[in-house]
């Protein structure tokens, strides 16, 4: 069920209605629905209900009952251990719902909406779309008019559910990632020309200074100029073509984190352009290790 987190809830029938309007709602179709109390927890930087029933975990946000065995939603994998529901997604494993009301690191602000589509997760933040599966992540800007298309015309949401919704604000550009643990990352990630060198049609790399230089297999040559910083690296494409413009690695909290920003006219929002971005990378992480 989608779940608007700042709404005020309705007089009809959520469960009619197809949509949550809030967390307060949530625990109230929560009790019609189980017959164990409803508790509070928190996640997403927010307080949040949920209940146990016959040793697991459900609640809003929640595709899958999280129990003490993986079980595989259409985002990630979800288990329930350590007084926390854990979500294994982009790669990487972090709790999603604590249950003792400990407040779990968002790193966001509070989302305003909620939803699940066959393989991905999407919430929406102060204008900002996250879209996370079990592979990657995308955070893109996202106006009205994009939102009432992927919501309202393709996935035939109710109007009501959209509207008033804060969009258009975000300033950040939009970007692919894929993460991984670092330990399993060979060490050479560090160095820019190496990485790059290695992604699928580069016949060869060279580093001079900040600029790395690719000639590629169909006999394109591309030149991107490095800016490293203390946790690792960014590279600006300056001449040449490539899928992205811009592409980040940085280690922090024991994962690596690899970031494109697509090149201009390619939208992260389509599902085609974003599988292709994440391949890419992903791939070069895999080639790296080869």
């Amino acid at each position: 069920m989608r779940l608007r987190a700042g709404a005020r809830p309705g007089e009809d029938d959520p469960l009619t209605r197809g949509w949550l309007a809030g967390l307060e709602e949530g625990a109230l179709v929560l009790e019609r629905l189980v017959s164990s109390p409803v508790r509070w927890g928190r996640a997403l930087g927010l307080r949040w209900p949920y209940a146990i029933t016959s040793g697991c975990v459900v609640g809003p946000g929640l595709p899958v009952a999280a129990c003490p065995e993986p079980e595989e939603g259409p985002d990630g994998v979800y288990t329930l251990r350590n007084e926390a529901v854990f979500r294994e997604a982009v790669g990487t494993e972090g709790p999603f719902l604590g249950l003792d009301g400990v407040a779990h690191r968002s790193g966001s602000a509070s989302p305003d909406l909620l939803w699940f589509g066959l393989t991905e997760r999407f919430v929406l933040r102060g204008g900002e779309l996250e879209i996370e599966d079990l592979f990657s992540r995308v955070t893109s800007p996202v106006d009205a008019s994009a939102l009432e298309e992927m919501l309202v015309r393709r996935g035939r949401f109710p109007e009501a559910l959209v509207s008033g919704l804060p969009v258009g604000r975000s300033p950040a550009q939009p970007a692919v990632e894929v993460r991984r643990v670092l330990d399993l990352v060979p060490a050479s990630w560090q160095d820019p020309a190496v990485l790059l060198s290695r992604r699928e049609g580069v016949a060869s790399g060279h580093r001079e200074g900040a600029t790395v230089a690719l000639d590629l297999e169909d006999g394109g040559h591309v030149e991107l100029v490095v800016d490293e910083t203390g946790t690792g690296w960014s590279a600006e494409l300056r001449t040449g073509t490539l899928p992205w413009r811009t592409i980040t690695a940085e280690a922090s909290d024991g994962v690596l984190r690899y970031r494109a920003v697509p090149a201009p006219g390619l939208n992260p929002l389509d599902p085609g352009v974003r599988t292709r971005i994440a391949f890419d990378l992903l791939s070069d992480l895999v080639l790296l290790g080869s």
